[in-house]
């Protein structure tokens, strides 16, 4: 199957940072020989992107949003959906065996996700899943926003997933605000959000035998990394926008 990919833009940019990633945490290999699932692969903009270049990337989500090429590649087995057919986001209290992803144990290589971490409610099921699919020695690498962004990614307010689910601060910027525009907001943040500290994170995945082995926000950016910004510049990035976390498989 030929995808046709209109190269160029913000959009690309992004997928070729997701590309650098993972080229960045398998140095001795070229990218084309590695297997990439994408988790929450949304409009399958990057798994369309990336097989137009030759990487054997696949995709999976729950719900998928519109994309030129995400017909083609769910018909052509590319790209899979995950639970039930007519079920979605809210539906995700469902049994192991039902959530499981629909590919073969150690099937892949890596594991990658974007924007997506945050939405996973069902966490150990997750990470259970990230861990069945991969191979040994391979890698999950997440890529999502922080739980102490400066401005919240979803509904545009100072380092809301700090205090989105405290009912006493919600209350404050609604008297100030507006019921009208805060509520709303909190309402998507209350189905659909679930930060952690990466601790709990870190807990969950190695529950899994997914080892957590560093942050890599500097590959995303590979031009400047070693040039420009200071390891205290990419702590202050991964605190106030987002980060990469990486696990191994052991």
């Amino acid at each position: 199957m030929v995808i046709k990919i209109v190269k160029g833009g913000l959009m690309q940019q992004s997928y070729e940072r997701m590309l650098s990633v993972i080229k960045a945490s398998f140095p001795e290999q070229h990218i084309n020989s590695l297997k990439i699932l994408e988790i929450g692969c949304g409009n399958a903009g990057f798994v369309a992107y990336a097989r137009s270049i030759g990487c054997q990337v696949y995709g999976a989500d729950i719900e998928f949003k519109p994309g030129k090429s995400l017909n083609a590649l769910l018909e052509s087995g590319y790209v899979k959906k995950i639970l039930p057919t007519g079920s979605g986001r809210l539906d995700i209290s469902l049994s192991q065996a039902e959530y499981a992803w629909p590919f073969l144990d150690e099937e892949f290589d890596v594991v990658i996700s974007k924007a997506t971490l945050e939405h996973v409610e069902n966490l150990h099921q997750f990470s259970v899943e990230n861990s069945r699919v991969l191979r040994s020695g391979g890698m999950a690498i997440h890529y999502f926003p922080s739980r102490t962004a400066l401005i919240e990614p979803h509904i545009y307010l100072p380092m809301a997933g700090i205090y989105y689910q405290n009912h006493i601060v919600i209350k404050i910027l609604k008297f100030f605000l507006g019921k009208k525009l805060i509520e709303p907001k909190f309402e998507y943040m209350k189905k659909f959000c679930f930060y952690r500290r990466d601790f709990d994170l870190v807990r969950a995945f190695k529950k899994n035998n997914l080892i957590f082995k560093h942050y890599a926000e500097s590959s995303l950016f590979p031009k400047i990394a070693k040039n420009t910004l200071t390891g205290l510049m990419w702590i202050l990035f991964r605190f106030f926008r987002s980060k990469v976390m990486i696990f191994v498989k052991g």
